[in-house]
C-alpha cells in the first residue's frame, strides 16, 4: 500500500512539475509576443519624431529655420534667469533651460522646448520617458552631452530628479543603431526602470540618442 501511494505521490508530483513548465512557457511566450507587439507597433509610430529635414536653411525653409536658431538662444537665457527655480514641467542640461510637453506619437518635436513622445515625464514612476527636440533648435545641446553628464527634470507634479547620462548612440531612421545596426527600440521605450531618453537629429537620417538614469 505504502508503494502504491508513494508511486501516485510522485506521479501527481511529475504531473504538477509538467503543468508549471507549460504554464510558465505559455507565460514567457505570450511575454515575448506581447514585447515583440509593442516594438513593432512603436517602429510603425516613430517614422522620426525629431526630425528636422535636415540642417539646410532650404530643407527646413529659412523662417522655421531661423526660429529653431533662436530658440537655442532662448534656452540658454532661460537657464540663466530659472535654473535655480523649481518650475514643473522644466528640463535643464548642458547650460540649457526648457519647459516640456506631453507629445506622445507626435509626427516631430514641437518648435519650442520639449516633447514627452513617450511615457508619463513623472520622475518618481519607475518608467522610462522619451524626450524629443529639434537640432537646430531647443535640444541643440543634446548633440553635446557624454556619458556622466547629468539631466535635471522637474515633472508635472513638481517633483525633481536629476538623471546621469550612461549611455550615447546614434540612430538610423528605422531605429538601427549605427555602428552595431541593432534596433534600440526596447532599450527606449521597454526596458524597465526609472530612466529617460534624449533624441534629437544630426542629419536628415541619423539622430542623437542619451540615455540616462
Amino acid at each position: 500500500m505504502m508503494g502504491a501511494f508513494s508511486m501516485k505521490r510522485n506521479t501527481i508530483f511529475i504531473v504538477m512539475i509538467l503543468a508549471l513548465l507549460i504554464v510558465g512557457g505559455y507565460v514567457a511566450t505570450k511575454s515575448q509576443w506581447f514585447i515583440s507587439y509593442q516594438y513593432s507597433n512603436l517602429m510603425k509610430n516613430w517614422p522620426n519624431p525629431a526630425h528636422t529635414e535636415g540642417k539646410s536653411n532650404n530643407n527646413v525653409g529659412v523662417k522655421k529655420y531661423n526660429a529653431r536658431k533662436k530658440q537655442e538662444k532662448i534656452v540658454h537665457q532661460n537657464y540663466l534667469k530659472n535654473r535655480k527655480k523649481k518650475i514643473k514641467n522644466t528640463i535643464q542640461f548642458k547650460n540649457v533651460y526648457m519647459s516640456w510637453k506631453k507629445d506622445a506619437g507626435a509626427s516631430e518635436a514641437p518648435e519650442k522646448g520639449a516633447g514627452a513622445w513617450y511615457g508619463t515625464g513623472l520622475t518618481h514612476d519607475g518608467k522610462p520617458t522619451h524626450f524629443i527636440g529639434h537640432n537646430p533648435g531647443a535640444f541643440h545641446e543634446v548633440t553635446k552631452l557624454k556619458k556622466g553628464d547629468k539631466i535635471t527634470v522637474i515633472d508635472s507634479k513638481g517633483k525633481k530628479r536629476t538623471y546621469k547620462v550612461n549611455r550615447v548612440a546614434d540612430v538610423y531612421d528605422n531605429g538601427k543603431n549605427v555602428q552595431t545596426h541593432e534596433k534600440e527600440m526596447y532599450n527606449i521605450f521597454i526596458a524597465p526602470g526609472e530612466r529617460i531618453t534624449l533624441q534629437t537629429c544630426l542629419t536628415s537620417t541619423k539622430n542623437r540618442l542619451i540615455f540616462a538614469k
